[in-house]
This record gives structure tokens, sequence and C-alpha cells, in this order.
């Protein structure tokens, strides 16, 4: 008999395990299902907000600073909300402009969606089920991420269980395992080639040292690094890597998409080894007549109607490319100096008016880059003075003369020494004067003379009428157009030059290169 009790209360006792382990398995089960689900859901989500090209991502921060939960994403739109576009063209109403700003749109107000379990707010609200935030992250020095909690119905309506989720953003830390290929090449402007100076155009890797806390590796040490985990046992430490766990990561990737658009950005570097690049499926191709600043012809973006004078002033893509192939060194010697692109062709239309330029530069199709000093100053100071012309027995005959005192100022915006040839520059001022004086004669009579004073015309055409006022000279559209030589200048990176002239002389006004007496 005690034998049978032994056996029927270990079996009870087995029985009463092998339950409890079940109801552990199926509690287990539930929270595995709940989890997948919440995977699930929380990959929809992000495919459904974040797919399409035009949508942007950023973390709750970014609207203030004290919002409960900085870490969440949040996805907006680079469209209005009925599909236009954000950026409008209209240049005669202040250029590129953003409706954003132009609709005070609030950002807060313009989130598609925050990345997290429920219908929430991070800066505290919350519309989940039961009102709950479970932690899915935290650290001993308090960083962390609460998420709403989402209760899970069973088939009876009753609720079964919990699931939650977060999508983190990794595009908004630095990537601490970026490698940075130059690390060791100094940057030196004589040696341009050896990609040193990648380093200073633009950053090339993350660099720890600016992270608050100020720890530092070395870059054979971050490249060990195989996850945000294995930080805390380097030498950055776990106080560090737990403060900052949230701000660096080891692997993140992206896609080069144009947000704007909605289609991946085009490849510069084809374009600029091979010439035009044909157009790929959804992507245009890439030739040296495209727009380069501004919109194209046709383009909706443009509000003003102003594709046509884009078409004609509008710079183009193949001036970059030719910018780019001109191989000029970081720091050379002796650079030649290179005027840009002429059309003559231009100038026809304008040939007979005033002040037309007769070789102006060519702006339709430009794709010839200059490499030219410029022009910040030009002036012209100007004074009255007297000289002795002749002198008689009884008088001494003055006459006044015009003094001039150029000043040009040209400005070497390149980091090389820059070779300009001998050039001319043309200033335009009041080419008619007039002066009056109060004269006093040998009799003591006074009168008044009016003196006249006209020079840089193209015309020296001043008889043939009564009155010199209405010569042809005179009345010349060019009068006052003064035109002064340059020599042949080399100016030193980032130099500014004055020029003046070397030695008094009589103004020449056949001819800028006559040296005059």
């Amino acid at each position: 008999m005690s034998l049978l009790t032994m056996v029927a209360v270990g079996l009870m006792t087995l029985a009463s395990l092998e339950l409890r382990k079940t109801v552990r398995l199926e509690s287990m089960a539930v929270a595995r299902s709940n989890a997948r689900l919440a995977l699930m859901q929380a990959i929809g989500q992000l495919q459904r907000t974040m797919g399409p090209d035009q949508r942007v991502s950023a973390a709750a921060e970014i609207l203030r600073s004290d919002v409960e939960q900085p870490h969440w994403t949040g996805v907006w739109r680079t469209t209005l909300k009925n599909g236009d576009p954000i950026f409008t063209r209209d240049d005669l109403n202040g250029g590129l402009r953003d409706e954003r700003r132009e609709q005070r749109l609030d950002p807060a107000g313009e989130v598609m969606e925050w990345l997290v379990s429920g219908n929430e707010d991070p800066a505290g609200s919350s519309d989940a089920a039961d009102g709950k935030q479970v932690s899915l992250y935290r650290t001993d020095s308090g960083t962390g991420v609460s998420v709403p909690q989402v209760a899970v119905s069973g088939p009876d309506g009753k609720t079964s269980g919990h699931l939650a989720w977060w999508t983190g953003d990794l595009g908004v830390r630095a990537n601490l395992r970026t490698n940075d290929p130059r690390a060791g090449v100094v940057a030196d402007r004589k040696s341009p080639g050896d990609g040193g100076l990648y380093r200073v155009m633009t950053s090339q890797a993350a660099d720890m040292k600016l992270m608050e806390g100020g720890v530092d590796m070395e870059n054979k040490n971050l490249q060990r690094m195989v996850s945000s985990g294995t930080m805390a046992f380097s030498g950055a430490g776990k106080d560090w890597s737990d403060e900052h766990s949230l701000d660096f990561t080891t692997e993140s990737g992206g896609v080069l998409a144009d947000v704007v658009n909605g289609r991946l950005k085009q490849d510069l570097t084809a374009y600029f080894e091979n010439g035009a690049v044909a157009p790929f499926m959804n992507l245009p191709g890439l030739k040296d007549d495209d727009s380069l600043v501004g919109a194209d012809k046709g383009d909706p973006a443009d509000a003003s109607g102003a594709e046509g004078r884009y078409a004609k002033a509008g710079p183009r893509f193949g001036l970059l490319r030719d910018w780019a192939r001109l191989g000029v060194p970081f720091s050379g010697k002796n650079v030649e100096g290179r005027l840009p692109e002429f059309d003559k062709s231009a100038a026809r239309e304008s040939a007979s008016r005033a002040l037309a330029n007769e070789q102006p530069v060519k702006l339709a199709g430009n794709a010839k880059a200059g490499l030219q000093p410029i022009l910040v100053e030009a002036t012209n100071f100007t004074q009255i003075g007297t000289y002795v012309e002749r002198v008689e027995a009884t008088k001494t005959i003055y006459q006044i003369r015009q003094l001039m005192y150029p000043r040009v100022v040209l400005w070497n915006p390149y980091n090389c020494d820059l070779r300009f040839g001998r050039s001319i520059i043309m200033m335009q001022g009041n080419g008619r004067q007039e002066m009056w004086t109060r004269n006093v004669n040998s009799s003591g009579n006074q009168f008044d003379t009016q003196w006249l004073n006209f020079e840089g015309g193209r015309s020296a055409s001043f008889g043939g009428v009564a009155n010199i006022l209405n010569s042809e000279g005179y009345n010349d559209p060019y009068m006052g157009s003064y035109y002064f030589s340059i020599p042949e200048t080399t100016f030193g990176p980032g130099e500014c030059l004055v020029f003046s002239p070397a030695r008094a002389g009589e103004y020449d006004g056949f001819s800028a290169y006559r040296p005059g007496p």
C-alpha cells in the first residue's frame, strides 16, 4: 500500500511539473509570436513610410531639446500633402522658395508617423490601449528608449499579451568604424595628388574625439569593433559607451536617393570621366548642355515662366565638367590664365547701339570655364589744374588741364600662382564736364567763362556745326569711356594687386598702348 501511495504521489508530482512546463512553453510561444508580430509590423511600417524616395527621417530631438523621447524616429514628406513640390522657383519673387516657410507649417504637425508602436507623441502623450509604456533599451547611465505597449487579443477577444517596437535611425549616428583610407597622409599643398587634401575638403570619417568625453582610439582598434556592444570592452570604456550608446554605431548604410525629385541621385564621376551619360530606367541622362542652376525648360517647379531665360543664361553641366578636368594643381606655379568662351553672334542685335559688347561671353551653352583675376575696384579720380601755355610781353596765357588718377584692383581668387596676359580695362564715367570761372582782364573788367571738357568717345569730329554742343563728337554715346592697359602680371594665391600709372603722361584717346610723351 505504501508503495502504491509513493507511486501515485510521484506521478502527481511529475504531472504537475509537466503542466507547469507546458504552461511555461505556451507562454514562451505566445511571447515569441508577439515578438515576431511586432517585427513584422515594424518592417511594414518602415516600408510604408520610408519606402518612397520622397521621404526623410530624423530623431525627435530635432524638434526641441526637452522632448521626453528624443530618440524616436519621425518620418516627413519632401512634398506637400497634396503631392506638390515643397520647393518652387519664382525668380520674379525671391528665387527658390520653400513652401513650408511660406505656409508656416509646423514641423511637429507635419510628421507622417513615428516609427514606434502605438499612436503617440514623443513629447509624452500616448493613445496606446492601456496607456502604459515599456522600456526597450536602458543603460546604467540612464540613456534609454520607452515606447507604448500595444495589447494583443486572443481568439476569445481577451488580452493574451502585449507587443512593442522601436525603429532607430542609424543615419543620425556617427559610424565609428568608417575607415579613413588617408588617415596617415598629411595634407600638403605641394603634393595634391596623394589624397591628403581630401581630409581638408570634407570629413572622411567620424572623429570620436569631438564627442563629449574626448575619448580617442586608433583606427586599427576601431576596425575591430564588430558591434556597438564591443565598444564597452575597448579603450573607450563602459561609462563612455553607455552614455553615447545612441550617438554612435559600428554598422550603417543608406541609399543615395534624390528626396526632392523621388529618384536615385546621379553619379557625377561617370559624367566627368566619360562625358554624356545615357538615360537609364527612371534616371534621366546627363549631358554638357543640361542646366546646372535653375529649372530646365518645361520644369514644373518653375512658377515664373522664366525657362526661356535659363535656356539662354543658365550655366551648364559642361562648365562644371570642364572646370573639374582643367587639371589646375592645388598649389601651382605660373598657371596660365584662361579666358571664357565668347559668342560674337550674340552681339548682332545690339552692335549698332551704345556701349555694345561686340564680343560678349558666351552664355547659352557655355562649356568652357575661365581662369582669370576678378575685378574688385576700378576708380578714376579727377582734378582740374592749370599750366602756362605761353608767355607774352605783357601777359601770361594759362590753360586748364584735367588730371586723372586711375586705380584698378584685381584679385586672384585661386590658390595657385596665376599668370594673366596683357589686358585693357575700360572705365566709363562722366564724359561731359562743365566748369564756370570768374575772370578779370587787364582793364579790371570781370567776365564769366564756360569751360567744356569732353573725352573718351569714339568720334573725333567736332567741327562742321555752329555750336560744338551739336557736334558728332560731343554727342557720342561712348563719351567718358577711358581705356587703360595692364601689363602681364603673375598673381600670387589669393593676392590682390593695385594698378596705377607708372608715370605721368598725356592720355591718348586713340590707343591705350601708346606710351605718350
